[in-house]
């Protein structure tokens, strides 16, 4: 989550203008409830500025980050960019990749609860029972990347279709033909 917090969470993130240390507190403890994480800005200290005689700074605008998609993206940065017209300094969240070998294989046990998908790896250890086990998880992961890759192509599919016949009913409302028939086959999807 990102965005203009209106808050600091420790002193020095702001200078010229004193935060309340109460509101940095309701804060911190904001972000601890939620187990997010609060990345280190590079760029800049500050994000905002008063446009004002007496110069304020604050950092009040900021991405906060899970752990669990800090797992899926270890080398996520957030950048202050410079300013154009407003008194905000842009944030901007970088992931640069390190190229690490071979992506790495992953697998989610919903798959497990797809018949076409528990018949394919069924196949595969069936037709290939004379092989070693690193051949044999090799095929496996082979067959689930394909698995995958056609089950995303349906769901895309389907997903265009019903977007096509969502417009269409749409249209048929605004012309004022099928009203009732529109919110009952939206409904049924």
């Amino acid at each position: 989550m990102g965005g203009d917090f209106n808050v600091v969470r420790f002193a020095w993130e702001r200078t010229g203008n004193v935060s309340s240390k109460r509101e940095m507190e309701v804060f911190s403890e904001f972000i601890n409830s939620l187990n997010l994480v609060d990345l280190p800005l590079a760029g800049g200290s500050f994000t905002w500025s008063s446009l004002r005689d007496k110069l304020s700074q604050s950092r009040l605008d900021q991405y906060l980050m899970s752990l669990e998609c800090l797992e899926c993206w270890p080398d996520v940065r957030q950048i202050r960019l410079p300013k154009n017209i407003s008194d905000h300094n842009p944030i901007v969240l970088r992931c640069q990749a390190i190229s690490g070998g071979p992506r790495p294989f992953r697998f989610f046990d919903h798959w497990l609860e797809q018949k076409d998908y528990v018949g394919i790896i069924c196949d595969t250890c069936s037709s290939q029972r004379d092989i070693e086990i690193g051949k044999l998880l090799s095929c496996c992961q082979s067959r689930s990347r394909d698995w995958v890759r056609k089950t995303k192509d349906n769901e895309t599919s389907e997903l265009g279709r019903l977007e096509n016949r969502q417009a269409e009913l749409e249209n048929e409302v605004a012309r004022g033909i099928n009203a009732v028939s529109y919110h009952d086959e939206l409904r049924s999807i």
